[in-house]
């Protein structure tokens, strides 16, 4: 059985890949699988640069700390160290069943919010292309840390 852990984990570095079809999706281009495929060239090459940058500036961290579950009410699960941290009716159905809870936090950095709001005052283009790989980056490390 799984002990409950008093420290936070702390995991830095988290590795990554930049899927381009994944980022398609993300900026809603369909049925195009590659850059290459993108008949506006322009576009291509903003979406491209925005995931060179994206390389250049994603810090990918994730910390995370299991909690024994103490007891479960009707709008709460108590921990010993809280019993306002899993709180509402979704809360209790998710965890109502279970001995632990693990709260996890992750992060790809705030240098990608900065970019973003420097090339706002360039290119609204550009920071949307980087904005989006951002965010699908942001979700991607979060099941990564999962």
């Amino acid at each position: 059985m799984r002990e409950a852990n008093e420290r936070v984990v702390v995991l830095n570095n988290i590795p990554f890949m930049i899927d381009e079809r994944k980022i398609l999706r993300a900026l809603r281009i369909p049925k195009i699988n590659t850059l290459k495929e993108i008949p506006e060239e322009h576009i291509s090459k903003g979406i491209k640069r925005a995931i060179e940058i994206a390389y250049s500036l994603i810090k990918g961290r994730a910390c995370y700390r299991t909690f024994r579950i103490k007891e479960v009410d009707a709008d709460r699960i108590t921990i010993a160290e809280s019993d306002r941290l899993f709180c509402g009716n979704n809360m209790v159905r998710l965890l109502k069943d279970c001995d632990y809870a693990t709260l996890l936090i992750c992060t790809i950095g705030n240098d990608m919010v900065e970019k973003v709001e420097e090339l706002e005052r360039m290119s609204l283009a550009d920071a949307y292309y980087l904005d989006r790989v951002g965010a699908w980056m942001a979700d991607f490390m979060a099941e990564q840390a999962n």
